[in-house]
């Protein structure tokens, strides 16, 4: 059995980063025991480095040219493949408020991806795990839907949940509602009694509906402050229904859809334990500037930013590590409250085991170079093998 030896590195745990040795093995893919080897067969020195796990992406439509909603096995494997490569090792893809159709053979692409893992049909064993399915639509609102499709938005419908459910093979794991919609805060109920996480987002509502959303099961927003009423101090609307209802908030924290000093306040608001960063990525992530589509409509890439034609945001073009490094060197979050929320936080909604190092564990974690060098991966171990993309 093959061991690898870290030695000095400053980890992750739940209280802090501690400093600390610790053995993976890579034929086995987990964490060892030190009783197994005093040194390993590879050793090698973390010294400043930060060892953290692997990050989780709960909310992205796409990446490398592939999107979710195309509706196909390889859009997966190829969005699957590009994460990994990027630090994100788990992740849960988001469809968009598109036809019926559209988005019920997406749920079966899912499907069929999972199954097709399952089987060892895919040979790149460096594939970031599929957690479940994020259902973005289409039970939202016309005032606010952004960069989704109104031409599609419905009422909700517990009959069409179901059905992408069963052609999911039971993976949706989220669904985004309106709770202003008509029928809404009875389809909340019904879908968290299912165990659906209900996100609310792409929304209009006001302080009250989103607080009636959240005592009826609701536990999330929807990338928050993007596409729903703003917080005002006579009109505080869902962001502080959120923060009073214990729900998680997902942020988009690429500097570009959030302000850094609110990504710092969003987690102040909510704690470090409550939010959720995500990407919110579309196709082009990792591509070059072009034009480009996302929910069947254009969508034009120029630096940073992804816009349709008018000039709405689409989506961004980051990869979650990048949210996590802007969130520490630019918004000032403290390293292991952003590890938190880009890990351990989607993770826990996903219902995924959310352990750490300990033997028998998955040996999945980046090291990480610290915040003073640039917060740089140095390495990306994926169930014990090194992907690192320099590799």
């Amino acid at each position: 059995m093959r061991i690898h030896s870290v030695k000095n590195a400053f980890v992750y745990t739940k209280n802090g980063f501690e400093k600390q040795d610790f053995l993976y093995s890579e034929d086995s893919g987990t964490f060892v025991d030190k009783a197994c080897s005093s040194e390993g067969d590879e050793s090698w020195d973390a010294s400043g480095c930060y060892v953290i796990p692997g990050l989780c992406d709960i909310h992205l439509h796409g990446a490398d040219g592939a999107d979710f909603s195309d509706g196909d096995p390889d859009a997966l494997l190829t969005i699957a493949s590009w994460e990994a490569r990027h630090g994100t090792t788990a992740f849960c893809p988001a469809s968009m408020t598109v036809d019926k159709e559209t988005i019920l053979k997406a749920m079966d692409s899912a499907r069929l991806f999972t199954k097709n893992v399952k089987e060892g049909k895919y040979q790149d064993g460096s594939l970031s795990e599929l957690l479940g399915v994020y259902m973005e639509g289409p039970f939202i609102s016309k005032k606010k839907c952004g960069a989704q499709d109104p031409v599609n938005v419905k009422a909700p419908s517990f009959e069409f949940l179901q059905q992408a459910q069963q052609a999911s093979g039971g993976l949706i794991r989220f669904c985004v509602t309106a709770p202003e919609g008509d029928g809404a805060i009875s389809f909340i109920r019904k879908a968290a009694s299912l165990g659906i996480k209900i996100c609310i987002g792409h929304t209009d509502c006001d302080y009250e509906k989103a607080h009636e959303a959240f005592s009826n099961g609701a536990c999330e927003l929807t990338h928050t402050f993007n596409a729903m009423a703003p917080m005002l101090h006579r009109a505080p609307g869902p962001v502080a229904a959120a923060a009073f209802g214990n729900a998680y908030a997902e942020l988009i924290a690429d500097g570009i859809h959030v302000h850094n000093a609110m990504i710092a306040m969003t987690f102040r608001m909510f704690g470090p334990d409550r939010v959720i960063l995500i990407s919110d990525s579309m196709r082009a992530a990792g591509l070059k500037d072009g034009a480009y589509t996302l929910g069947g409509q254009k969508v034009n890439v120029k630096g940073n930013e992804a816009r349709l034609d008018n000039g709405v945001l689409a989506g961004s073009v980051s990869c979650l590590y990048s949210c996590l490094r802007n969130s520490v060197l630019n918004a000032k979050v403290p390293l292991h409250d952003a590890v938190t929320a880009a890990s351990v936080n989607p993770r826990r909604q996903c219902g995924a085991d959310t352990s750490f190092l300990g033997s028998g564990n998955k040996a999945t974690f980046l090291v990480l170079s610290a915040p003073e060098a640039g917060l740089k991966i140095k390495r990306i171990v994926m169930r014990g093998k090194d992907i690192s993309p320099f590799n």
